[in-house]
């Protein structure tokens, strides 16, 4: 089973957390790595409250042994991850990025996109339609390199 699993997991899973010892066994048992110890940064945190002095390294990116296809890094399909810190952010959390190597196929259409539909409550007092445009800005790049890919095979 080849399993890929990112996201705020709220814990920190090298400390005393009482939530850490769980998580840490459903790590071993599926046989996972941290991205964030394949590709070692200097950034030791991806959240961040300034004014309360906190930090701490919440999110994560979980990869199984079988996505990284053998051991050495030329074979891997993970290419890259990196805690990345933006000029411009609408959270106290630094967002994590993934880069994978893979292929697209399947059937796909082209549907018009509307606005977000929100179905959680948002936590964040951040201006969610700066950040819609914001992060569509940035991401449209991958959805012009997927397609490219797919006319090139």
């Amino acid at each position: 089973m080849s399993l890929f699993i990112a996201g705020d997991f709220n814990c920190t899973l090298d400390s005393t957390d009482p939530v850490a010892p769980f998580i840490a066994s459903f790590i071993d048992e599926c046989s996972l790595m941290h991205c964030d110890k394949l590709f070692p940064s200097d950034k030791q945190y991806t959240y961040c409250n300034e004014s309360l002095n906190q930090h701490s390294f919440i999110d994560y990116a979980l990869v199984s042994s079988t996505v990284l296809v053998g051991s050495t890094p030329t074979r891997s399909l993970i290419s890259n991850f990196v805690t990345m810190d933006p000029a411009i952010n609408f959270s106290d959390y630094l967002p994590i990025s993934v880069s994978l190597l893979c292929s697209l196929s399947g059937n796909r259409t082209n549907k018009k996109c509307s606005d977000p539909v929100q179905h959680y409550p948002c936590w964040d007092k951040g201006d969610r339609n700066a950040f819609y445009c914001y992060s569509g800005d940035n991401f449209v790049h991958v959805l012009v390199k997927g397609r490219k890919s797919e006319i090139l095979s």
